[in-house]
C-alpha cells in the first residue's frame, strides 16, 4: 500500500512521489499541526477527491473506471513529468489480459 503523506528530511510535509517538486510541498510541520495543513491547503484538494472522472484522460470512457483504484494517483503521473489528468501509469487498457 502506498503512502499518502511523508516527511522529508528536515519538517516539511509532502505527499509520495512529490519529494523534489517544491510547488506540491505541503507545508512546514513547525509552523501548522498536520489537520491544518491537510485541510486548508488549495492545492491538494485534488488529492482528496477534488477532481471529477471526466477531468482524467481515457478514463472517463475507460470500461474499467467502476473497478480502478489508480485513477486517483495524480501524483504519481505528476513525478513522471505527465499531467496530473494523465492516463493513469500502469492502466490497465494498456494490458491485453484486463480487456
Amino acid at each position: 500500500m502506498e503512502t499518502l503523506l511523508e516527511k522529508d528530511f528536515s519538517h516539511f510535509l509532502t505527499g509520495s512521489y512529490a519529494f523534489g517538486h517544491e510547488e506540491l510541498l505541503i507545508g512546514d510541520l513547525m509552523k501548522e499541526n498536520l489537520k491544518e495543513l491537510w485541510e486548508n491547503r488549495d492545492k491538494w484538494r485534488m488529492f482528496r477527491g477534488g477532481f471529477s472522472l471526466e477531468n482524467i484522460d481515457t478514463c472517463s470512457t475507460c470500461t474499467l473506471n467502476k473497478k480502478c483504484s489508480l485513477m486517483t494517483c495524480r501524483l504519481r503521473n505528476y513525478d513522471q513529468g505527465n499531467s496530473f489528468y494523465n492516463k493513469p501509469i500502469e492502466c490497465a487498457v494498456d494490458y491485453s489480459i484486463a480487456l
